[in-house]
């Protein structure tokens, strides 16, 4: 019986080892995984609100420089000369001329902007797929849709929500790798906790 007990130390003290390194792992991944969901949850909810400010910055320009001074002096902000369309209003012109790839782009701005919402709240691996999918084709999307033989230059807008898009996509893929790589550690640890 003495024997037996002499056995049963070394076994007891291998499984409080493995247990302690389960732990500490699991400790490790917990500290990985705040950092990912702070980057995700930035970069979505800063690429989120960047989509939608793009639509109110100019997205074409014509004509004039902007702010000049009259002849008696005083401050001009703009001539008649100088024409800016918003993102909403080359979106409501658009669809009322039947510019409906360009339509298309706009809409898929507001989309992309909506997915990064739900994967802000979300953590689902579909709707992180999805974010990406719509964030990476938006910037090909756009330069499609743009009319290319227009006299207006782009402005601001596209470039930003063309660059947030990409944002989303980014923060999007890390949030499917945290989502992978907590679940094959999940399955690691319930594998250790078999075992210890």
């Amino acid at each position: 019986m003495a024997e037996r007990k002499a056995e049963d130390g070394p076994d007891e003290l291998h499984r409080l080892r493995n247990r302690m390194a389960a732990l500490e792992q699991r400790v490790a991944h917990n500290e990985v995984g705040t950092l990912h969901a702070r980057v995700v949850a930035g970069g979505l909810g800063a690429g989120a609100m960047a989509l939608l400010l793009s639509l109110s910055l100019p997205w074409v320009r014509g004509g004039g420089f902007g702010p000049s001074f009259d002849e008696d002096g005083e401050l001009s902000l703009g001539s008649s000369a100088r024409s800016v369309g918003t993102g909403w209003e080359l979106l409501s012109t658009a669809f009322d001329d039947g510019w409906w790839l360009l339509v298309t782009g706009l809409v898929a701005v507001l989309l992309t902007a909506a997915l990064a919402f739900a994967g802000l709240f979300g953590a689902r691996r579909g709707v992180h797929v999805a974010v990406q999918a719509a964030g990476l084709t938006l910037p090909v999307l756009l330069l499609l849709a743009w009319p290319h033989g227009s006299d207006p230059e782009a402005g601001g807008g596209p470039m930003m929500a063309a660059a947030a898009g990409v944002v989303v996509a980014l923060a999007s893929f890390w949030a499917v790798s945290e989502i992978d790589r907590t679940a094959e550690n999940r399955a690691v640890w319930e594998r250790l906790g078999r075992q210890v």
